[in-house]
């Protein structure tokens, strides 16, 4: 139960997985430590509130959110640095790579 509880915040956690380079190679790094630190202040204080009650599910739930809320960060910081909408990375495509291709590798 605990992992299928994790897995939703981790899919979305890939997309700070994915722009730490970006923001690292355009010198933003404090967009990473706003991402981490958000991610780390979140948990910590969930994990406080919900471990005592709910045990290893709180847990899991907490890091869900962690990780969840520091996908959406990045992806808002990316896409206001490139002035792309946000809804782009979520419309369902015939061809998602190159849709991944222009909207992540293909921008200069």
């Amino acid at each position: 139960n605990p992992f299928l509880i994790i897995l939703p915040g981790a899919f979305i956690f890939v997309f700070t997985i994915l722009l730490s380079p970006y923001f690292s190679a355009k010198n933003l790094l404090i967009k990473n430590l706003i991402t981490s630190a958000s991610c780390l202040i979140i948990i910590l204080v969930l994990d406080f509130l919900l471990i005592p009650q709910y045990g290893i599910i709180g847990a899991a739930i907490a890091s869900s959110i962690g990780y969840g809320v520091s996908g959406f960060i990045s992806l808002y910081f990316y896409c206001r640095n490139e002035n792309i909408p946000m809804s782009s990375f979520f419309k369902r495509s015939k061809n998602i790579i190159s849709d991944i291709n222009t909207t992540l590798l293909g921008r200069q």
